[in-house]
């Protein structure tokens, strides 16, 4: 049975930092984009998009489990950078594919 670790502020396996200085507004605000990013992806209907919703996610829990360091945050700058580029192309896609509205007389 692996034990439970408790990590306030200690190092923890893996030399991770566990809670690495995440004030309690700022973890509140990484979850609560979280949840907004796993909302949007989903109803999302172009796959670039969904996935960079979910790798954008998933980075950005593995800040709060305590692995905010500099290489974690070139690869969210990296991965916004991408998802706003998915974003640009899926809303060229759906413009280029709507019906144009007809006009009245």
């Amino acid at each position: 049975m692996a034990a439970k670790h408790s990590c306030k502020g200690r190092v923890k396996a893996g030399g991770l930092f566990c809670g690495a200085m995440l004030d309690r507004r700022t973890i509140a605000e990484i979850q609560t984009l979280r949840v907004k990013l796993q909302h949007f992806g989903s109803e999302q209907q172009d796959p670039a998009v969904q996935f960079y919703c979910l790798a954008v996610e998933s980075n950005l829990a593995q800040a709060l489990h305590g692995r905010d360091d500099p290489m974690l945050r070139e690869v969210l700058t990296s991965l916004l950078e991408q998802l706003e580029e998915a974003l640009r192309s899926a809303a060229l896609v759906n413009l280029s594919t709507r019906k144009p509205a007809r006009l009245r007389a």
